[in-house]
């Protein structure tokens, strides 16, 4: 794909606005586009040879933002990664997609530099913020936060889409981004100037969508930057990375290893283990870590050198117990309902017939008369991935993650706060709603216990990348 800029100045023919009036679409007549922030004026730059794929891109990131699949183990916040292996898709695409719930949610495409040998890459703090109590809302385009670091930059970089946790490159590697909860002892709080980790997910994220063309290319340097600089959470946790290319789906988890941390010690800093996803399964990471078992001896597994000694040192795993190391149990907290409820949706939508999945729709007889008699499976209940019996498409991804768990025991609306009188009973009011104001959410008293989107205010960012292989004298298609 051949990526070049433009100013909207040298531009050709009319602008056209998107619904909403957030950014409008410039073109010259060979085809260049170029895209411009109405309300801030500057422009950034645009693929040519546009294709219909791309636009789907930007469309799902910046419109379909209104009701994604999402809640988080706060219980307000989220962010569900879907993937799918290349034989478990209609055309053969590797897909991978997640609903970030973060402030910042806009598309600048950043296009690929060639760079002087010895430049120094600057790393970030304040690529991703929250709530609408940040002062930053109004960064301009380009402006990522403090610069906390540097590493040395590589001659070349790819084009890339940048929002708080960037997706995709014009090589077609694709990452799916989910925040978990670990161990509080593992946890690394920022404080300017004392704090010696330095290197945080979603810049982790941009230095692969920079320099990688392929998944095992991009969780190899992430898995190498995060141990020699350190990974910094910035979100109060570890991580979990879903990563695609046109062949293959990976999935990566990464725990932070205390304050302590120094780059002299000579110690990683993180930990991290990564698994290959067959290519006829999909998979579902819900703000809590998915892998369990970790074999080494199997290709397709791959892991810090620290992934166990970590566990064992800080007594979190006796080796002499005759129990084998489950990496989801050591590292990770107790599972929440809000994690189980995503997993249950998706799963049990995509493999009905491969267990007895619990009954949680309104019409099950554990419905929301009997909410006490629900099971609480846990997290070893579900499979790290499933094969779905029917082939999905992009378009199948998409509605998971714009479902509000309707007509189940998740669905807010059906709340009782939602009952009002009608017809000599109670009714559902016709104002009923999963997407509420943070002050409606107080008057009307509707609690998260359950599962809920994320609020309004946060905006999050929803993506779905599919990858293809290219076809003999084809150009590769991106479809997003």
């Amino acid at each position: 794909m051949n990526f070049r800029g433009i100013h909207v100045g040298e531009t050709m023919g009319r602008p056209r606005k998107i619904k909403g009036g957030r950014f409008c679409f410039m073109a010259d007549r060979e085809g260049l586009d170029s895209r411009q922030s109405v309300e801030k004026n500057k422009t950034t730059f645009f693929p040519r040879r546009l294709s219909p794929s791309l636009i789907l891109l930007l469309f799902l990131s910046v419109v379909l933002h209104a009701c994604p699949l999402s809640a988080g183990e706060d219980g307000k916040e989220g962010c569900t990664v879907i993937g799918v292996g290349k034989n478990a898709t209609v055309d053969g695409s590797v897909i991978t997609s997640h609903t970030d719930c973060c402030s910042e949610c806009r598309i600048q495409v950043i296009p690929g530099r060639v760079y002087p040998k010895g430049t120094m890459a600057p790393v970030h703090w304040g690529m991703v913020y929250f709530g609408g109590e940040d002062d930053r809302k109004a960064l301009p385009l380009g402006d990522f936060g403090k610069v906390i670091g540097r590493i040395p930059q590589v001659e070349k970089t790819f084009t890339y889409f940048h929002t708080g946790y960037s997706q995709m490159n014009e090589r077609q590697l694709a990452i799916g981004e989910s925040t978990c909860s670990q161990r509080a002892e593992l946890d690394v709080p920022f404080v300017e100037g004392i704090t010696r980790q330095i290197m945080t997910i979603e810049q982790a994220q941009v230095f692969a969508l920079e320099r990688c063309a392929t998944a095992r290319e991009a969780f190899r340097l992430i898995a190498g930057i995060v141990e020699k600089y350190g990974f910094l959470p910035s979100c109060g946790g570890s991580e979990a990375l879903c990563i695609a290319d046109s062949r293959e789906l990976w999935v990566m988890e990464i725990c932070s290893v205390g304050p302590e941390w120094t780059p002299e010690s000579g110690k990683p800093g993180a930990i991290w283990v990564a698994r290959r996803i067959p290519d006829d399964h999909a998979v579902v990471i819900a703000n809590h870590f998915r892998i369990r078992e970790v074999d080494l001896k199997d290709p397709n597994v791959l892991a810090s050198s620290n992934y166990m000694q970590e566990a064992v040192d800080r007594g979190w795993y006796d080796p002499k117990s005759g129990r084998p190391f489950i990496w989801q149990e050591a590292y990770a907290p107790p599972i929440r309902e809000g994690s189980l409820s995503r997993m249950w949706f998706i799963y049990s939508t995509l493999a009905p017939s491969l267990k007895a999945w619990p009954k949680r729709g309104l019409s099950d007889a554990a419905g929301p008369g009997t909410l006490y008699a629900q099971p609480i499976e846990g997290a070893a209940f579900y499979p790290l991935s499933v094969k779905p019996e029917k082939k999905l498409s992009v378009q199948d991804v998409i509605a998971f993650q714009r479902s509000a768990f309707e007509n189940t025991i998740y669905d807010m609306t059906w709340d009782p706060a939602w009952m009002v009188p009608g017809g000599g009973k109670l009714e559902k009011s016709p104002m009923a709603t999963p997407f509420l104001a943070p002050d409606m959410e107080r008057v009307l008293r509707i609690r998260h216990h359950r599962t809920r989107t994320c609020p309004l205010y946060i905006k999050p960012t929803t993506t779905a990348n599919s990858a293809r292989t290219r076809p003999a004298g084809r150009w590769t298609s991106s479809r997003n």
